[in-house]
C-alpha cells in the first residue's frame, strides 16, 4: 500500500507540472516578441566561433587577412558565433538558419559552456529556426577528431533552468560519448561501458541534452545519432520539460537505454505526430524509454525499432506514469516485450495498435494497487 501511495502522490505532483508543457510551447513561441530580444540570421555554413562575444554582433573570422596580398579578413555569422552571442547577451534571443547543411567542425572538449569548441552549448532563452527538416541539417560528424575529439561530440546542450525551442532542421552524426574516454578510462580497460563514463550525463543525448530546460521541438529529424548512454537521440533528464511535435527519428542507437529518446530524472515530455524507425538500444526501450519521469505519446508511429534488452519500441521503468494514444507499434523486436515492456509502470493506451512484434507484443507487469482508475491526463 505505501508504494501504492507514494506513486499517487508522484502522479498528482506531476500532474500539476503537465500543465506547465502547455504553458511552455505559448511560452516558447512567443519569446520573439520579447523586448531587447537579438535575432541573428546566420549567412556562413562555415564553423568558426565569435570573435568577441557579448558585443551584440554575430561576427566569426573563417578567413584571416593576408597583408602581404591586401587581402582583408572575411568575417560572417556562423551558427557557432550566432549561439556564442545569444548565450553572451541577457534575453531572449532568435537564430534563422537558410537552406544546406551546417558542418560543425571545431573540434574540443572541454567543460566551457559557451560553445567555443565542440558541441553547441545552450545556456539562455533562445529559439533557432530552420527552413525545414527536408531543408536545413546541422551535421556533427565533422567533430570527430583524432587530436581534438577523437569519439566526437553531441550537437546541443541546453544548460537549465531557461526555455528554448527549435523548429525546421535535421540533426545528425551528433556522438555523445563522455569526453574522452580512452584517457578517462586507462586504468579500467578500454571497453566502451556506460557506468563507467558517464560523468553527470556526459555521455547521454547524441543530438540533443536537455538538462532541466523547457523545451519546445517542432518539426525536425533527428538521424544517425549516438549515445555512449541514453538518448541516442534525444535525451531529457534534470526535471526538464519538453514538447515534441513533427518530430521524426531514424537510425539513432544508444549503448544504453533509449535508441532514440530517453526521458529521465523526474522530466515531462509529450509527443505528438512522431514516426521513429530502425532505431536500437543496446539495453532497453529500442525506440523509447522512461525512466522516473511523465510521458505522453499521440499520433506516432514506431516500427522496426529494437532493444538487446526490454521494449523493442518502448520500454517504461518503475513507478513511471505513461500514456499512449492513436499510435500504431508493430514489427519491433526485443529479447523480451518485442513492442512494449511496462516495468512496474502506470501505462494507459488508447486507441493504439501494438501488433507483429517479436518476440511478443507487449509484457506489463502493472500493479494497479493504489492507483486511480483514470489518469489525470
Amino acid at each position: 500500500m505505501e508504494k501504492g501511495r507514494n506513486r499517487s502522490r508522484k502522479m498528482m505532483g506531476k500532474s500539476v507540472a503537465l500543465g506547465i508543457c502547455a504553458a511552455a510551447a505559448i511560452s516558447v513561441s512567443g519569446l520573439c516578441g520579447v523586448a531587447g530580444a537579438a535575432t541573428f540570421n546566420v549567412n556562413s555554413r562555415i564553423d568558426r566561433p565569435d570573435d568577441f562575444p557579448g558585443d551584440g554582433i554575430c561576427a566569426a573570422t573563417v578567413i584571416a587577412a593576408n597583408p602581404e596580398r591586401e587581402r582583408p579578413a572575411v568575417v560572417r555569422c556562423t551558427l557557432r558565433a550566432a549561439v556564442m552571442e545569444a548565450n553572451a547577451l541577457p534575453g531572449a534571443d532568435r537564430i534563422n538558419l537558410g537552406r544546406g547543411t551546417y558542418r560543425l567542425t571545431y573540434a574540443g572538449y572541454g567543460t566551457e559552456t559557451e560553445g567555443v569548441r565542440g558541441d553547441l552549448d545552450i545556456v539562455d532563452k533562445l529559439q533557432i529556426f530552420g527552413k525545414g527538416k527536408t531543408l536545413t541539417t546541422i551535421d556533427a560528424s565533422g567533430l570527430v577528431n583524432p587530436k581534438m575529439s577523437p569519439n566526437g561530440d553531441r550537437i546541443f546542450d541546453i544548460h537549465g533552468p531557461g526555455i528554448v525551442t527549435m523548429q525546421g532542421m535535421t540533426l545528425t552524426g551528433g556522438r555523445a560519448m563522455g569526453g574522452p574516454w580512452d584517457v578517462r578510462n586507462q586504468e579500467q580497460g578500454t571497453e566502451l561501458v556506460c557506468p563507467v563514463v558517464k560523468p553527470a550525463d556526459e555521455a547521454d543525448g547524441g543530438g540533443i541534452l536537455n538538462r532541466g530546460s523547457i523545451v519546445q521541438l517542432k518539426d525536425m529529424l533527428f538521424d544517425g545519432n549516438l549515445a555512449l548512454c541514453d538518448g541516442g537521440g534525444v535525451d531529457n533528464v534534470g526535471d526538464g520539460i519538453m514538447v515534441m511535435t513533427g518530430c521524426d527519428f531514424a537510425y539513432n542507437t544508444a549503448i544504453g537505454n533509449g535508441g532514440a529518446v530517453e526521458n529521465d530524472e523526474d522530466s515531462i515530455m509529450t509527443i505528438t505526430s512522431a514516426d521513429f524507425q530502425w532505431n536500437n538500444a543496446m539495453e532497453n526501450g529500442g525506440a523509447l524509454a522512461n525512466d522516473d519521469s511523465w510521458l505522453i505519446m499521440s499520433r506516432a508511429t514506431m516500427t522496426y525499432n529494437s532493444a538487446r534488452g526490454m521494449g523493442g519500441a518502448v520500454w517504461n521503468g518503475d513507478s513511471d506514469p505513461m500514456s499512449l494514444r492513436a499510435t500504431t507499434i508493430t514489427f519491433n523486436s526485443a529479447w523480451d516485450g518485442g513492442g512494449i515492456f511496462n516495468n512496474d509502470g502506470f501505462l494507459t493506451m488508447r486507441n493504439t495498435i501494438v501488433e507483429n512484434n517479436a518476440p511478443n507484443d507487449i509484457v506489463d507487469q502493472q500493479i494497479q494497487e493504489g492507483l486511480p482508475t483514470d489518469p489525470m491526463f
